[in-house]
């Protein structure tokens, strides 16, 4: 087996990716989800400045964003810390929906 043989089956394990395409997935994917963060807390604190209200859509965004994080770390790697970083970044985001629920109705 030559060297483009080899190259080409690591593709089709790969579904398509080497090891350096998939780095950089990763990594794009950490960036995006770092931004995201940064730009709901950002809006979040903005709103609060603003009109001295808690913008609870945001929260609810960020808490999700870092559950999903959270969780995926978790499932792969079993590290308790995840998982305990997944359960309060849960019920801080349900907290802030309820917020935001009874904001809606007007309670």
């Amino acid at each position: 087996m030559d060297r483009d043989e080899i190259l080409e089956r690591s593709r089709r394990e790969n579904l398509g990716e080497d090891e350096y395409e998939r780095e950089v997935s990763l990594r794009s994917a950490q960036l995006g989800m770092k931004v995201g963060l940064l730009a709901c807390c950002v809006v979040a604190s903005l709103s609060a400045a603003v009109t001295d209200r808690i913008n609870a859509g945001c929260w609810i965004i960020y808490f999700s964003i870092w559950a999903a994080g959270s969780i995926n770390k978790y499932r792969r790697l079993r590290q308790p810390r995840e998982l305990g970083f997944a359960i309060g970044s849960i019920a801080a985001g349900v907290l802030f929906a309820v917020r935001f629920a009874c904001e809606l109705m007007g309670v």
